[in-house]
C-alpha cells in the first residue's frame, strides 16, 4: 500500500524509522543523535518482527549499530560529567571556551600545558617552525618582524 491510502503496520514503522533517522541527521548535539539512531533502529528491528519478514544481516547490523551507539552515549556522558576547573581553567573555559561542554574543554586541557612565560620570554621566532598553540590570558605580548615592533597584544 502507499503512505497515502491505507499502510501495513510494515510500512508505518518503516516510515517512523526513517524519520527519526532524518531527525537525528538535523539535530546538533551528539547524545540525541546518538538517542534517536538507536531508537530507530529499535523502530526498524520492530518493523521487520511485527511485518513478518525478519532479515538476519539487518537485524546484526542493527543490533552492531545499536552497542557503538550505546558505547559512544556512555562516552559522551563519562566525558560530560562534573568537571573540576582551577580558578585560572574556569576563567578561561567561561571567557573563551563556553560554547564547549566542560568535557570537551578538559579534553583540549590535557593536550596542552599549563605555563607562565616570564617577562620577556620569546614565544616565536620568526623563520622557525611553531612549536605550538600559545593561548595568552594575561599580560601581554609583542610582535615583531625583522627586528621591528609591530604591535602589542
Amino acid at each position: 500500500m502507499s503512505i497515502f491510502g491505507e499502510a501495513t503496520l510494515l510500512e508505518v514503522l518503516t516510515h517512523v524509522s526513517s524519520f527519526l533517522i532524518l531527525c537525528s541527521f538535523l539535530v546538533r548535539d551528539m547524545l540525541w543523535l546518538r538517542l534517536l539512531a538507536i531508537i530507530s533502529s529499535l523502530v526498524w528491528i520492530a518493523a521487520m518482527v511485527f511485518g513478518g519478514q525478519l532479515i538476519m544481516a539487518s537485524l546484526i547490523w542493527n543490533g552492531v549499530f545499536i552497542s557503538i551507539n550505546i558505547y559512544q552515549i556512555a562516552a559522551i556522558i563519562r566525558d560530560n560529567r562534573a568537571v573540576e576547573f582551577t580558578q585560572e581553567e574556569r576563567e578561561v573555559y567561561e571567557t573563551l571556551f563556553r560554547h564547549f561542554k566542560p568535557g570537551e574543554f578538559l579534553k583540549i586541557l590535557r593536550v596542552g600545558e599549563w605555563r607562565n612565560a616570564p617577562s620577556g620570554d620569546v614565544l616565536l621566532t620568526q623563520g622557525q617552525r611553531v612549536p605550538g598553540v600559545s593561548l595568552i590570558t594575561e599580560g601581554e605580548s609583542v610582535v615583531e618582524i625583522d627586528g621591528e615592533k609591530k604591535v602589542t597584544i
